[in-house]
Parts: structure tokens; C-alpha cells; sequence
């Protein structure tokens, strides 16, 4: 995940997604609410990660400070600027 075109596509798409479905009421706001922290909390820290490894900025035991909450923002830099 190397290009920065396709981390951005790979972050907003499901957040898209589920606002539409959202919207057009397919899903309930039960299982909007599930599936949003999902995203907010494991889907983005993971997809951080692997931008992060691909970019050999983190090394592969990382994956725990992930999840630590102001780990990502060390590396703002690094994810969302070209």
C-alpha cells in the first residue's frame, strides 16, 4: 500500500459505504453503529499498519502500539502526505 491514491481509497470506501447504506436505510442504526466502530477502531488502525510496514517505517511487532491510542498521530507525516 505503497501509493498514497490507494491508502485513501482503501480508508474512505467502507466509510462511504456505510454512510449510503446508512442513508438508504439497508442497514439499521444498530448495525450502523457496530460496523462504524469497527472501522474506527480496528479497520483503520490495521490499514494504518500496513501502510506503515509497506513503507518499512514500523517493524512487524508493532501491531500492538497501533491500537495505543496518539500512536498514529507520531506518524501523520508519514500515512496522509505524499
Amino acid at each position: 500500500m505503497k501509493k498514497l491514491y490507494w491508502y485513501y481509497v482503501a480508508i474512505f470506501l467502507p466509510l462511504i459505504i456505510l454512510l449510503v447504506l446508512n442513508k438508504y436505510n439497508l442497514i439499521s442504526n444498530v448495525w450502523f453503529c457496530i460496523s462504524l466502530l469497527f472501522y474506527a477502531f480496528i479497520y483503520r488502525n490495521l490499514t494504518d499498519y500496513w501502510r506503515l510496514r509497506s513503507k518499512n517505517i514500523i517493524e512487524k511487532m508493532s501491531l500492538v502500539k497501533i491500537f495505543l491510542s496518539g500512536f498514529v498521530f507520531k506518524y501523520f507525516k508519514e500515512l496522509y502526505l505524499p
